[in-house]
């Protein structure tokens, strides 16, 4: 069915619409206690969204292979507290993780393979959009939530071949 979530890979999320990420189910599902030390559902934890659309179907599968590994790299990474992979329209796909400290997002994203990843984004890639804040540990964040926030305060990143909405400086979220 076009436009329908599909799983991207082993162990990585494919999620509707409205599916939520919750910090307190992000925990379990880690084997951590919600109240323990390591982190509790009252801190304020930091969002990462990204979109990024393959410009072509050759380029799908390479782009799959780096997205996999590095969600299993994320899931792993100290400090992550969850991680959820979609793909909407056409080649778009869509991250949305939870960390604990600004620090801990930074040391994933340069490490590899997302470091390797992303020095071939410009080249895969013809839309590229990203966003960071702050969010409540104890609300609930839902796909639409976090594709608002990307409208209102992402950010474009570098692509070789943008399409009209990259090269006009708009943000798309579908």
């Amino acid at each position: 069915m076009p436009g329908a979530p599909a799983a991207v890979g082993p162990s990585v999320t494919a999620a509707s619409a409205d599916d939520r990420v919750s910090l307190t189910h992000s925990l379990a599902e880690k084997g951590k206690p919600v109240n323990s030390g390591e982190a509790t559902t009252s801190a304020m934890v930091v969002v990462s969204v990204t979109r990024l659309r393959v410009r072509s179907f050759r380029l799908v599968f390479p782009f799959i292979w780096y997205a996999v590994r590095s969600t299993l790299q994320a899931k792993g990474s100290p400090g992550n507290l969850a991680v959820r992979v979609r793909k909407t329209r056409g080649f778009a796909f869509w991250t949305l993780a939870l960390w604990e400290s600004d620090h801990a997002m930074r040391a994933f994203r340069v490490g590899p393979p997302h470091r390797d990843a992303m020095r071939k984004l410009p080249y895969w890639c013809d839309e590229a959009s990203y966003a960071h804040w702050d969010h409540d540990g104890q609300a609930v964040l839902s796909w639409q939530e976090a594709a608002e926030k990307l409208s209102a305060s992402g950010e474009l990143s570098k692509v070789l071949y943008p399409s009209s909405d990259q090269k006009a400086g708009r943000i798309v979220t579908t």
